[in-house]
């Protein structure tokens, strides 16, 4: 996601970096040849939400920023208009804390997208 020096903050880099972390999961999971196991369902990205605390807050107006290209990169909910309705930063840091250690991050095993589904989970 190309971004312009003015949008350069940390959580505009954290919110594109869990865009990103979503983009590859979906590349991801649609090459994967048996994806029986993974849950697509945890896949989905679910916005962020603006009543969830600054940093949450600011990672909402990022994504706002970015347009609405976004959606077409990740899973999402037709009916997401970038608003999870509930907290969801610590989930996605759990998971980009896993998606940042496997082997080649831009193309997770089936094996790394089960861990990273439930560090997912294991932070909410």
């Amino acid at each position: 996601m190309q971004r312009s020096d003015e949008e350069e903050s940390p959580q505009v880099s954290e919110a594109a970096e869990i865009l990103e972390m979503h983009a590859v999961l979906r590349r991801a999971f649609e090459a994967l040849p048996d994806p029986s196991g993974v849950d697509r369902n945890e896949l989905f990205f679910h916005g962020f939400d603006p009543q969830g605390g600054a940093a949450e807050r600011a990672c909402f107006d990022s994504l706002r920023s970015f347009g609405r290209s976004w959606r077409n990169r990740v899973l999402v909910d037709e009916r997401c208009q970038g608003d999870s309705h509930w907290p969801v930063l610590k989930r996605y840091r759990a998971m980009r804390a896993h998606w940042k250690t496997c082997a080649d991050p831009q193309n997770p095993t089936k094996e790394e997208i089960l861990r990273i589904i439930e560090a997912g989970k294991a932070a909410l």
